[in-house]
């Protein structure tokens, strides 16, 4: 393992892709290869899972199998990796709240002093799929996200690759997360109205 993988977050399905639940990781035993999470019911000891680990600037996905310790789930993971530019790369149903908070232009990052506001819909190893204003991307976009929520608090870099509008007036992107070597150093504020995202957003619920 590459990381130190305690107080992330990570999201846990069963073989199926069902979700089980969303939790924040307690520890990180890296000479077991395992992490401890909170003893939840909806972990089934001895049960093999899936695990999305929210890490910046990408995640890293894990297979496991649940098992229990001292009052504590612990999951041993095997078959990890981290995010690939593959395009069979699964993913799995989110509701995240999101904020758009900069624009990555020509290698520079420019922050916006409105963010804008979305949902990730669904999330995997190599990318998301973002709800949000109609008409804010067009395909090779690159931008900055923000996913934050009751437990969750993480920024990441992004491309957009695909576009498709709703039929209530909002847009959906399909986004690759941008690996650490490309994401720029450079960063300049700059005003909501001199770009082309419309900051005035309705109510995504």
């Amino acid at each position: 393992m590459r990381k130190d993988f305690s107080g992330c977050n990570a999201i846990i399905y069963d073989e199926n892709d069902n979700l089980l639940v969303n939790v924040k990781i307690e520890a990180h035993h890296v000479q077991e290869n395992s992490v401890t999470v909170p003893d939840v019911p909806e972990l089934t000891v001895g049960i093999l899972c899936k695990l999305l680990i929210l890490t910046s600037p990408t995640p890293y996905s894990y297979q496991g199998r649940i098992h229990r310790r001292t009052g504590r789930k612990v999951i041993t993971l095997f078959k990890g990796d981290i995010a690939e530019n593959r395009k069979d790369s699964q993913r799995y149903k989110t509701d995240i709240p999101a904020f758009i908070e900069a624009l990555v232009v020509e290698g520079k990052t420019f922050y916006l002093r409105n963010k804008v506001e979305g949902r990730v819909l669904n999330i995997s190893k190599g990318g998301l799929r973002l709800r949000t204003i109609y008409n804010a991307f067009n395909p090779g976009d690159r931008y900055q996200i923000h996913l934050k929520s009751s437990d969750l608090d993480l920024n990441m870099f992004a491309e957009v690759r695909g576009r498709s509008d709703t039929a209530d007036g909002h847009s959906e992107f399909s986004c690759q997360f941008i690996v650490e070597d490309e994401i720029p150093e450079e960063k300049e504020e700059v005003s909501g109205e001199n770009i082309y995202i419309d900051t005035n957003i309705d109510n995504l619920e």
